[in-house]
């Protein structure tokens, strides 16, 4: 079960995720969150790197379709940006 401060913002499948993820002897992995709480969770547990916009991924899949701002590469470099300066 995954547990650190604020594990209890994260809903039953991020934590699943998370928790799988942190097993994994391979890092060759990608994480899409437009909550918070999951990359405040990415953040913990050292997998921020892992994290990628679900923009980033429609983009790679070479798809052009119009999404949310929360779901842009712009909202989780400013997410991540934030989320490190309160950690400082």
């Amino acid at each position: 079960m995954l547990q650190y401060p604020g594990a209890a913002d994260l809903d039953a499948g991020e934590k699943e995720l998370l928790a799988y993820a942190i097993t994994l002897k391979e890092k060759t992995y990608f994480i899409s969150s437009s909550d918070r709480a999951c990359v405040r969770a990415g953040l913990m547990l050292d997998m921020l790197d892992s994290f990628i916009s679900l923009e980033e991924l429609v983009q790679d899949a070479g798809l052009k379709v119009q999404l949310n701002y929360q779901f842009s590469k712009s909202w989780l470099n400013m997410a991540k940006t934030e989320l490190k300066l309160e950690n400082l």
